[in-house]
């Protein structure tokens, strides 16, 4: 015990040793943590997998930390999803013919418009796909109209890039600035969020005996993750926790190699 004592004596004199061994112990932590919470099989296939593993991610997203340093908080990203709801109207047209509405309901208390909105749909039909009736519901109690699109099989409806919305309902103005925006504001140079409750009503039409559809709604915001996110909207904490090891490894090749160098 008094050797090693004495040795932790003798680190301490040396700043640099110490914050080598920190750095060290750092990233032994971090492979270790890596390893068990994602697996390199799963981590290959989050890393490699099209933008639908990561469909509910922002592109090019700040980590979300960095609203601890802002007044003006970034949104976050905001998801709604129908399943979720177990008590939904049902309305009965038709021996096979049905209604279901559910409305999603969420907060908005930025200053800050969202980059996207996309509503995706999961049908369970044989022949038929369901009809997604969509309608916006403001704070102030405005009704828009959205689309009524069909509910397939992984299917999506991209608010935001919805070019009728955008010219015939809005006047040119983008839907992810037309559906927040102060409707007094809109046509503005800078026009201004309109903090409140918003509500998405989605009346899903069935054509077929035990046919079903869902939505979910996601208004995308502005930061994500703990690392923040790329062009493909992958989280880039994945990348960091698996370029631990990595770089543990290199490093570890590097001293052996260096050590084994000296002895020649």
């Amino acid at each position: 015990m008094r050797r090693l004592r004495n040795a932790f004596a003798t680190l301490k004199q040396y700043p640099s040793a110490v914050g080598g061994l920190t750095v060290i112990a750092l990233l032994i932590a971090l492979s270790i943590y890596a390893v068990i919470s994602i697996p390199h099989e799963r981590a290959v296939f989050l890393w490699r997998g099209s933008e639908d593993v990561w469909a509910e991610n922002p592109k090019y997203a700040p980590p979300v930390w960095i609203n601890l340093f802002r007044s003006d908080k970034l949104p976050e990203t905001v998801v709604r999803d129908t399943a979720d709801i177990p008590d939904k109207e049902q309305e009965a047209i038709s021996s096979t013919i049905a209604r279901t509405t559910a409305t999603l309901e969420f907060d908005y208390p930025y200053k800050y418009f969202p980059n996207e909105i996309t509503i995706f749909f999961d049908g369970d039909y044989s022949t038929r796909a369901p009809q997604a009736a969509l309608t916006w519901i403001t704070p102030d109690g405005r009704e828009i109209r959205l689309k009524t699109v069909s509910a397939t099989r992984n299917g999506r409806y991209s608010v935001g890039t919805d070019r009728e919305l955008e010219r015939v309902t809005f006047g040119g103005v983008r839907p992810a600035i037309g559906l927040f925006a102060d409707p007094g504001t809109l046509h503005d140079p800078k026009p201004a969020v309109l903090q409140g409750t918003y509500k998405l009503r989605v009346q899903m039409t069935t054509f077929e005996e035990g046919s079903t559809g869902d939505a979910k709604l996601v208004v995308f915001g502005q930061v994500a993750g703990l690392a923040g996110t790329d062009h493909r909207r992958r989280d880039l904490t994945v990348g960091l926790l698996w370029g631990a090891p990595i770089a543990l490894s290199f490093g570890l090749l590097a001293a052996v190699g260096a050590t084994a160098i000296s002895f020649v």
